[in-house]
């Protein structure tokens, strides 16, 4: 009998614990996961900005923004090397970006298929009559993306075939003789 109370008592202990668990398991992080320190992300941002560096550049039979860690670049510059002033604008764009996708879509940008972010980029990109702040935001990410993707080493080494400066050199190659040399 004894050894019956032992197992039930651990089984009480282990269910206890587990039902205390669960709950921590199952909440989203309400902080981001880029640790930065001039700019308050959440996780939600976080996430947008995820989803907009992989529609921005997507993978295909090269990889993406998601593969070389663009978002993680732009906003690393933008917490570094940008004054506070331009780094609110940033974020009051963050804010209108999203408050726009929900206007157009009906629903978040994150939640969008591939054709309706690549229809709301493309109106951002044409629409003239932009907030300001918006426009600073869409395009200082994009530059920002770009610019991680054209200075990464899977780019310079598999996509643009980089060479050492001076390049290649050629030593024995055979001189023409000049038509007018005497």
């Amino acid at each position: 009998m004894q050894l019956n109370r032992r197992l039930l008592l651990k089984h009480i202990a282990v269910i206890t614990g587990g039902a205390l668990l669960l709950p921590a398991c199952k909440q989203k992080p309400s902080t981001a996961a880029i640790p930065l320190k001039n700019i308050q992300l959440n996780a939600d941002s976080e996430a947008m900005l995820l989803a907009l560096s992989e529609t921005i550049l997507p993978t295909t039979n090269t990889q993406g923004a998601k593969e070389l860690s663009a978002t993680e670049f732009a906003l690393k510059m933008l917490d570094d090397c940008y004054s506070p002033e331009e780094q609110k604008k940033f974020m009051e764009g963050l804010a209108q970006f999203e408050s726009y996708a929900k206007e157009s879509m009906q629903k978040t940008f994150v939640n969008c298929d591939k054709s309706q972010k690549e229809l709301l980029l493309t109106t951002v990109e044409l629409k003239k009559g932009n907030k300001e702040s918006l426009e600073f935001f869409y395009f200082t990410f994009k530059k920002h993306i770009v610019q991680a993707y054209t200075s990464s080493e899977y780019y310079m080494t598999k996509v643009q075939g980089y060479e050492m400066i001076p390049g290649r050199y050629h030593g024995c190659v055979p001189l023409k003789k000049s038509v007018n040399a005497s």
